[in-house]
């Protein structure tokens, strides 16, 4: 629909109708670099807690990797919600 009207999908004209993650999500740089941050380093760390389970002389890496999913799993799951409201609005 941004192309059909001659405007880019990250502009705020493109995106006044759309939801307001969608909308914070191309305005706020800051917001925006968290939410591709956290969602990427949320699968690095799953990934590096699935390696390590079995192993128990590395448990403070482990405790580590468990609060820093605190921070970085609320960016993930919000980046997915912003990823189906652009599906929604696309289709």
């Amino acid at each position: 629909m941004s192309l059909h009207l001659g405007q880019h999908h990250k502009s705020v004209s493109a995106n006044a109708n759309r939801f307001f993650l969608v909308r914070w999500y191309y305005d706020c740089y800051p917001f925006f670099g968290y939410l591709c941050v956290a969602a990427e380093f949320t699968y690095v760390f799953l990934y590096a807690l699935l390696v390590l389970k079995d192993t128990s002389s590395i448990s403070p890496i482990i405790n580590i990797l468990h609060k820093a999913m605190y921070v970085v799993a609320p960016g993930c799951a919000m980046k997915n919600i912003v990823n189906v409201a652009q599906l929604g609005s696309a289709c």
